[in-house]
């Protein structure tokens, strides 16, 4: 038997497409455009609403940390990591009410930042005292909350931007963290 996403919602739930959803009649209303009755149930305003909480469901889920896996030695010291990586780190603070972490860099060099602006690389951010990660949000229609070059260059005296998700508020003023990006790495910078 195929069930498609809606009838499994209803089966889930233990409902029928045929069942009323509310104890009130239907809502009429007489205007220009003649009458208006909604429909409650299989098309109707129930519907909508698990579809609105599986969204905002999934979203919480694909932001919460995870154990980190392995970590990968890379230069933590601001001046190597500007002469390897051609980035000047601004910082990261709390940002959103707490629910977000905002991570700053000025790029320096534009041949060698290209690598932190690819849009292939998925970066992340670790409290490094728990080793949870925290990922970049993606919303639907806007995508992902960080910048990317798109096939150009870096420019030059630009400031960038990566927003990290923070559910629950874990990571907090003062925590050390690192920035993942690839093969960048950059450690022990604290939470302001």
């Amino acid at each position: 038997m195929k069930l498609n996403a809606k009838k499994l919602i209803l089966k889930v739930f233990g409902l029928t497409p045929s069942r009323r959803l509310s104890a009130h009649p239907p809502l009429k209303l007489r205007g220009g455009w003649g009458s208006y009755e909604p429909e409650v149930g299989r098309n109707g305003n129930f519907s909508s609403r698990i579809s609105v909480f599986l969204i905002l469901f999934i979203f919480f889920c694909a932001s919460l940390p995870v154990k980190a896996d392995a970590e990968t030695p890379a230069p933590t010291r601001q001046s190597e990591i500007e002469e390897k990586w051609g980035v000047h780190i601004e910082g990261i603070k709390v940002s959103a009410a707490g629910y977000m972490l905002d991570f700053r860099y000025r790029v320096i060099d534009a041949e060698k930042a290209v690598a932190l602006l690819d849009p292939r690389f998925k970066p992340f951010l670790m409290d490094q005292a728990s080793g949870a990660r925290f990922v970049v949000p993606a919303p639907a229609k806007i995508g992902p909350l960080r910048q990317t070059n798109r096939g150009g260059k870096p420019i030059a005296g630009r400031t960038y931007f990566i927003l990290f998700a923070n559910p629950g508020k874990y990571v907090k003023p003062g925590n050390k963290v690192s920035v993942n990006i690839g093969e960048f790495m950059a450690k022990d910078m604290t939470v302001r």
